[in-house]
């Protein structure tokens, strides 16, 4: 929020401080908007676009001009997402979670997030930085009694760009750090596991939507809590601000 109070403040000044910079408009449709840092000609220009730094051949060229670019200001981000998991269990917890699903008037949900992610550049492509991942399981009956379980991994992570330029195109991603487990119920009871290992790897497609970039995501989480292993396979929409 207060980001946006910053734009709505410094808005005049930027709208009439605002410096021509290069803009290459290349023959599939895409637009580069930078500064020209280095050009052979016939062969390639290097363009710094933001934190990244693109190299387009010259045939990928459909034409390059000035126009007028606001200065990117954006220094860290912050990361949030939401979706549903699969969760595997060690095997006499799985059957016994099978059980339990499988008597009449019990559903089930499962969820997996992504929360208090915050991010910097390590490279112009790549940003690392903190994030929780989570996995959680809700079982219910018809009378509403339930319990549920939640695994974590908090940790560092690793987001890294494929395609040409930060913030659109396919993905991966890396997470590694410390993996808990905390179960409730509807009587208000809270059981905390101990700590252990987890680490999540996956990736996906974003979109950018001009300072906002969306994220679909597909991940693999293993978790290694209390010398049991904990799986789960999570499929999320994810905002990166």
């Amino acid at each position: 929020m207060y980001k946006l109070i910053i734009t709505i403040i410094l808005l005049p000044i930027l709208i009439f401080s605002q410096k021509l910079g290069d803009v290459i408009y290349l023959k599939d449709g895409s637009i580069i908007k930078g500064l020209i840092i280095e050009q052979v000609p016939n062969d390639y220009i290097k363009i710094q676009s933001g934190p990244n730094l693109i190299v387009c051949k010259m045939d990928e060229i459909e034409k390059m001009t000035k126009e007028p670019v606001a200065p990117v200001t954006e220094s860290w981000y912050t990361y949030w997402g939401l979706g549903f998991s699969k969760i595997s269990y060690p095997s006499e917890m799985q059957e016994l979670m099978d059980e339990i699903k499988d008597q009449e008037g019990i559903s089930s949900a499962s969820t997996s997030l992504d929360l208090l992610g915050f991010y910097w550049h390590i490279k112009p492509k790549t940003i690392g930085g903190v994030v929780i991942n989570g996995s959680s399981e809700r079982i219910q009956n018809e009378t509403d009694d339930w319990f549920q379980i939640n695994y974590y991994i908090s940790g560092g992570s690793i987001i890294h760009y494929i395609d040409k330029s930060f913030g659109s195109g396919p993905f991966i991603r890396v997470d590694l750090g410390i993996a808990d487990a905390v179960f409730q119920d509807s009587e208000g009871e809270t059981v905390d596991s101990e700590n252990g290992f987890g680490v999540l790897a996956g990736g996906g497609w974003s979109w950018d939507l001009g300072g906002t970039r969306v994220l679909l995501n597909i991940n693999y989480a293993h978790r290694i809590i209390e010398e049991e292993t904990y799986r789960a396979l999570g499929v999320s929409i994810g905002g990166l601000f």
